[in-house]
């Protein structure tokens, strides 16, 4: 049989050489999981893309049901809404005009 001294040593052997596997599988494994996360990544974007375009569709096909009147009004107004969310001033012409209302009331 083998030596009592031997014993240690040989479990040592084994305990070593059974783990460098293990440590160059988990290293192996990243790799697949960086993909595995990067192929997730492109399917959350084009995911969040088509999401997009439908809403666009969905307001261009809204916008294409009104009258003309309206489509003219929700035109004006989405120019208007832009203005101010840009802190832009309003055209000189509204704001002469908005000045001469005031005065005559």
């Amino acid at each position: 049989m083998m030596n009592k001294k031997m014993i240690p040593k040989l479990l040592i052997f084994f305990c070593l050489f059974l783990t460098v596997p293990l440590i160059v599988n988990a290293q192996i494994k990243g790799k697949n999981a960086d993909e595995k996360q990067k192929s997730a990544d492109q399917k959350k974007e084009e995911l969040k893309q088509e999401e997009l375009e439908a809403i666009e569709l969905g307001k261009k096909r809204h916008e294409m049901i009104q009258k003309k009147e309206t489509r003219k009004r929700m035109k004006k107004n989405k120019k208007k809404a832009d203005r101010v969310n840009a802190n832009e001033k309003p055209p000189f012409l509204e704001r002469l005009e908005a000045r001469f209302r005031k005065k005559k009331r």
